[in-house]
């Protein structure tokens, strides 16, 4: 696939001017987005992700390591008009409407006139504000969700490959967050790449098809969101279709019945050996036949714990 953006070994250190004490920020951090994907960027609060993004986006410097964004680099003015950009905690002037608050920043990409005025239309109903009524409302009086909508339609006013956002479900309720998703995951079919940073395992799982997971300032593992979620003690659903109940008491020697709907029975394999046996003997026997057979994933929630646990032992 091709990268749309890549991050090589970047690090920031904060000096503080009392007592000297210098705090770092992130150290070596390297990773690639491909276009066209929901890109998640995970890790505590703390750990990194806002830092790591502010560089990106040109709001910090890095001391080492470079950005690129289609093979442009960081430094080059074309950059920026390749990414949109929603801050953890955006603050927009309260006493502007969306569409006055719209205008202006679209104006700094240089939009304007009817152009200007029906990308504004499409933005606002592509992140689901036209089902408010907006005239004469002012920016004070719109909820966090509204403010999230907002703030993602004025990332995607000057039609950016890559869209990046910071924690952008943080604080919503859950029908709010249900929106939002769906916002972020229609601009995936429209082709747009995601970056997303977040703190909710949930959320990422839910949208994401690549991660990169951050602690104490370093990446410690990339990789596809689905591979990454499969058990790696080779535990498999098998879903038959059996042509006789008494086939049951062959099926319980390689595994655990779970369910049954029917002649369509589930059954639970706790190993790859014992799998393979169990289809082996299912198409030999002539018991039935293989629906499906599906490896058990856990959650990232496991896998986030595990990670970080390794990382604790590490650093003992």
């Amino acid at each position: 696939m091709t990268e749309i953006l890549k991050a090589e070994h970047l690090s920031k250190i904060y000096k503080s001017p009392f007592f000297r004490i210098n705090h770092r920020g992130i150290r070596d951090v390297s990773f690639s987005v491909n276009e066209g994907e929901i890109f998640g960027f995970l890790g505590p609060n703390g750990a990194g992700k806002t830092t790591t993004l502010k560089i990106i986006v040109g709001i910090h410097r890095a001391d080492s390591g470079r950005v690129f964004v289609k093979n442009i680099p960081i430094n080059d003015i074309e950059y920026k008009k390749h990414i949109g950009f929603l801050p953890e905690n955006p603050y927009f002037h309260n006493y502007l409407s969306a569409e006055e608050f719209l205008s202006i920043t679209g104006a700094l990409y240089g939009l304007n006139g009817k152009k200007l005025r029906e990308r504004i239309k499409e933005v606002l109903e592509k992140v689901g504000l036209t089902k408010y009524e907006l005239r004469g409302k002012r920016i004070k009086n719109f909820s966090k969700g509204m403010i999230q909508r907002l703030g993602i339609a004025q990332a995607i006013i000057h039609e950016p490959e890559i869209v990046i956002l910071d924690e952008p479900l943080s604080g919503l309720d859950p029908i709010g967050r249900k929106e939002v998703r769906d916002v972020i995951l229609d601009l995936k079919k429209e082709g747009k790449t995601v970056f997303f940073s977040s703190h909710i395992l949930q959320d990422v799982e839910m949208i994401c098809d690549r991660v990169a997971i951050i602690a104490d300032g370093k990446i410690i593992k990339t990789g596809i969101l689905e591979e990454m979620l499969v058990k790696k003690d080779g535990a498999y659903e098998v879903k038959l279709a059996l042509k006789e109940s008494s086939s049951f008491d062959v099926i319980k020697k390689f595994g655990e019945i779970s369910d049954i709907e029917g002649n369509t029975v589930f059954v639970y394999v706790d190993n790859e050996e014992s799998k393979d046996k169990l289809l082996e003997t299912i198409v030999k026997d002539g018991f039935g036949k293989i629906l499906k057979v599906n490896p058990l994933h856990k959650s990232l929630e496991d896998e986030f714990m595990r990670l970080f646990n390794i990382e604790e032992k590490n650093e003992a």
